[in-house]
């Protein structure tokens, strides 16, 4: 004689297991989803020029949304003791290894998949900016 399952047994097993799958799925859809979704922005860092005992390069932002950006502030880690000399992007402030620039107006506007070139000046030798974010969205380097 076969024992049967108790009625817990069986609630479990056809309620709660597959209700806790779809669950347990729904919520690891959502974590790849979301960490598959593209940043908003690419900012690219090239050294164009050097001339010791300094260097020129450029931070190129891209927009990878579907709306332009109308107005940007650049913000990104660099070193406090590093001079920097910008142009076509002006220095709103600088402390503890954070840089912040933001357009000059006339760059203010970025179309979706368009850029914007700025660049600066430095002593070398010269550390390469990180954790980019435009707008205090975090970027991808590129």
């Amino acid at each position: 004689m076969r024992d049967r399952p108790s009625r817990v047994a069986r609630w479990v097993r056809v309620l709660l297991v597959p209700t806790l799958a779809a669950v347990l799925t729904a919520a690891s859809g959502t974590v790849a989803n979301a960490a598959a979704d593209p940043a908003p922005c690419g900012v690219r860092y090239q050294v164009t020029g050097a001339f010791p005992p300094g260097m020129q390069a450029q931070l190129t932002i891209t927009n990878r949304g579907q709306a332009e950006i109308n107005g940007w502030t650049l913000r990104f880690s660099f070193p406090d003791k590093q001079p920097l000399y910008f142009f076509g992007a002006e220095l709103v402030s600088r402390s503890a290894g954070t840089v912040t620039t933001r357009d000059l107006g006339y760059n203010a506007v970025v179309p979706p998949n368009g850029s914007v070139t700025i660049g600066y000046l430095t002593v070398l030798p010269a550390p390469t900016p990180t954790d980019f974010a435009v707008n205090d969205a975090p970027c991808q380097t590129e």
